[in-house]
């Protein structure tokens, strides 16, 4: 079973409840996802939802796992429908998902479930349980496993999320009362901004990168890092861009039902036609 034998060698983590307590919380919510359709229909790599705590980037991170990303098809084994795509929720109570080895192994897992070039890729590499698990240092596991991810990906769209990049902050630096002018700064501190940085961030321009974080994260110095990292190939979204207001919302649906009943009818005279053809 190819499904079982990913699971073994890349041990992924799950965000399955996390993505059920967003979706509840987000429940009634009506999405406007056209900057992010916009973004990947544009140049730029990258896509920052920024925005303070408490203000629904989570909640925008599991939309766009259910609306925009890629998902399969409920009751038809093997379909897909969304960009290839993976996911990474970050959380500063579960050292795992701080982690940026477990991080890379995970995005790989998706990725493989929805690339069965990059599956055979990985059998072929021979890799093994016991190896990736030994695996200890972030650079170590992009130099084994990121190369087969782009070989087997090479000409596709590939969006990566990673969300809540703050919460990767080392847990003094997020102190209300932690004084920068302690020179107490670790280098790469916020392992997963590093892995962007170093890794992600190379990657072919095939991979694009959707990223949430608050503006306060690394100390107030997240978007110059990301700004310099990918140079004018950034673009900034806030929360409030992604909402729809409830005359919004309803003008929306009206303009849905409207194309509904006139594609029916349009379809019906359309099959019609055709017989009679």
């Amino acid at each position: 079973n190819a499904a079982l034998k990913l699971t073994l060698t890349l041990q992924p983590l799950s965000y399955k409840v996390d993505l059920e307590q967003l979706d509840r919380r987000s429940a009634g919510t009506v999405w406007n996802l056209d900057p992010v359709n916009d973004w990947l229909a544009g140049p730029e790599r990258a896509l920052c939802v920024v925005a303070d705590a408490g203000t629904g980037k989570s909640t925008i991170s599991a939309a766009l796992v259910r609306e925009f990303l890629g998902r399969p098809v409920a009751g038809t084994p093997g379909a897909w429908v969304g960009p290839i795509s993976a996911v990474h929720f970050l959380k500063h109570s579960d050292q795992r998902r701080l982690d940026p080895v477990a991080i890379v192994k995970s995005i790989v897992f998706q990725i493989a479930r929805r690339v069965p070039r990059l599956q055979e890729t990985l059998f072929g590499a021979r890799l093994v349980p016991r190896q990736v698990m030994s695996l200890r240092s972030v650079d170590e596991a992009c130099a084994l496993l990121l190369p087969l991810v782009v070989a087997a990906c090479a000409g596709e769209t590939v969006v990566l999320l990673l969300d809540a990049l703050d919460e990767a902050d080392p847990p003094e630096q997020q102190r209300a009362d932690y004084d920068r002018s302690s020179g107490c700064v670790a280098p790469a501190g916020n392992k997963a901004l590093h892995l962007v940085v170093a890794h992600l961030s190379k990657l072919p321009p095939n991979f694009r990168l959707i990223v949430t974080t608050r503006p306060d994260a690394v100390l107030g110095d997240v978007m110059s890092t990301l700004s310099r990292t990918f140079g004018g190939s950034l673009r900034r979204v806030s929360p409030h861009e992604l909402r729809l207001d409830c005359k919004m919302a309803q003008s929306r649906r009206e303009k849905k039902r409207r194309r509904v009943v006139g594609g029916g009818g349009g379809g019906a005279g359309g099959g019609a036609g055709g017989g009679a053809g």
